[in-house]
């Protein structure tokens, strides 16, 4: 049986910016290859449909490949979410978000998501 190493929030954040997406699950590290054309062209879409409305009622914002605490072990990079004013207001300077948004949107592809090599 194979072991693995889990890791807290603290470890997870330390990992450079590569390109590729990062998330943490109940400690475990996946990482997520590039979207390709077709994914990345269906979240612009979404963002360009919903972002309008949202900020024209001064609900919060929608944004893409935003990251969320979820709690000391579990972070997670949505696709597409909204968030609301009170969430962001509530972000504290040079912070993450905390908690789930209130609309998480994942596009489904053939990104393959494993687990990383520590």
């Amino acid at each position: 049986m194979a072991t693995r190493t889990l890791l807290t929030f603290e470890q997870f954040e330390k990992y450079r910016e590569d390109g590729k997406k990062h998330e943490l699950v109940r400690g475990e590290h996946i990482i997520m290859p590039p979207p390709k054309f077709d994914h990345s062209r269906i979240q612009h879409n979404l963002l360009d449909a919903l972002r309008p409305y949202v900020r024209q009622h001064k609900l919060g914002d929608v944004m893409m490949e935003t990251g969320f605490r979820l709690s000391s072990d579990t972070w997670l990079q949505p696709d597409l979410c909204f968030i609301r004013a009170a969430q962001i207001r509530a972000v504290v300077p040079g912070g993450y978000l905390e908690g789930a948004p209130a609309l998480a949107i994942e596009v489904a592809s053939n990104r393959t998501p494993r687990p990383s090599s520590i």
